[in-house]
């Protein structure tokens, strides 16, 4: 891939892309669009005729050729925009298109100041009759002011993006927030990775192995406890991995807290909670489907790989309904940290006494 970079991007001095202009046109307009690509300190301008630059092109001594067509100011200033500007491209070249939007750039600027020069003529010709002269004279003066308006060093119009939430609202701004997205990844795989093991212990009851181990003296409170502490450590174990490789590996930081380890243990808490109910109404057969399906469906749903705020409220109010939704809510929400533990551990437990009922009734674990 770099020598391929290097043969396309390098020009014959070592440093610009080499492009060949042919000015078929030889007008105000075209010149203005040759003096721009020039101004292009990236690129290596020939100009030459078409013939010459084809050649050029076909023997790979250029990346591309583009051809202003005779009559390009003319048909521009009578609102036409076909067939301009033509463009010879080397079919090795990879940035040939990042260079034409830079040209065509320049043929919209004309083509906007035509149509606006146009427009200003058109409105004086309705309020009185004027000559020929005058109106040459009106639109090569409505051209001067709105070419003024294009070199000015700030833009003419410029956009502010907003966030409306509700009754609030806020500059997005262009940074994305890495931490949350790490957030959301980590919920999502702990998720997947944590459910897998309801087919492991599904598999366990399957074959006999959990029954064995309940006619002995071991309770099933004891096996569930065993299980969850394998779970526990299982997920935080992963979580590190996942910090450490984002960490050192893609060089984003997240800063581990104690509320953040707070909130992990919490979160493993349910999911386990999940894992042993789960174990305890589907075969090993039934999980592997189950568990991927679950774990991407309420992935997605709970927003772990994009911004979930810039949504409208009422999907925001989805996205709780799933247990990434309401982890990821700790951290967009740091007030709510207490409640949503508490909830994760309330509904984790209400879980597993449902798997111990099962367990000590129906002689399996869940």
């Amino acid at each position: 891939m770099a020598i391929i970079l290097m043969n396309s991007v390098l020009s014959q001095d070592g440093s610009r892309i080499p492009i060949a202009v042919v000015d078929e046109d030889n007008t105000k307009f075209s010149k203005f669009i040759v003096d721009r690509i020039k101004e292009n300190m990236a690129l290596k301008v020939n100009i030459i005729n078409q013939k010459t630059a084809e050649e050029m092109v076909s023997s790979n001594r250029l990346e591309a050729a583009f051809i202003i067509s005779r009559g390009l100011e003319k048909k521009i200033k009578q609102g036409e925009y076909s067939d301009l500007i033509k463009m010879i491209k080397n079919p090795r070249s990879i940035s040939t298109e990042m260079i034409a939007e830079g040209i065509a750039s320049s043929a919209v600027k004309l083509f906007c100041a035509s149509m606006a020069s146009n427009k200003v003529v058109a409105e004086y010709s309705k309020l009185s009759e004027i000559t020929s002269e005058e109106k040459n004279k009106l639109w090569n003066e409505a051209w001067k002011q709105t070419e003024q308006q294009w070199n000015q060093p700030e833009p003419i119009m410029k956009i502010d993006v907003f966030r409306v939430n509700a009754n609030t609202a806020k500059n997005i701004g262009s940074n994305i927030n890495g931490s949350r997205i790490i957030l959301g990844v980590i919920s999502a795989f702990l998720m997947f990775f944590l459910l897998m093991g309801a087919w492991w212990l599904s598999e366990e009851e399957r074959n006999g192995t959990i029954f064995r181990i309940k006619v002995s003296t071991v309770s099933p409170l004891a096996i569930i406890a065993g299980n969850m502490l394998f779970l526990y450590i299982v997920g935080i174990i992963q979580s590190l991995l996942y910090l450490m490789f984002f960490r050192f590996i893609l060089n984003i930081e997240v800063p581990v807290t104690f509320d953040l380890f707070v909130s992990l243990t919490a979160y493993i808490f349910l999911i386990s909670a999940i894992v042993f109910i789960l174990s305890a109404y589907f075969t090993p057969i039934q999980l592997g489907i189950i568990v991927p399906i679950l774990s991407l469906f309420t992935a997605l749903a709970g927003g772990c790989f994009w911004d979930i705020t810039i949504f409208d409220s009422v999907i925001q109010k989805i996205t709780l309904f799933t247990p990434q939704g309401l982890f990821l809510k700790i951290f967009d929400s740091p007030e709510q940290s207490i409640t949503i533990n508490l909830f994760f551990l309330l509904a984790g437990t209400i879980l597993l006494l449902i798997s111990y009922i099962r367990l000590k009734t129906k002689e399996r674990i869940l």
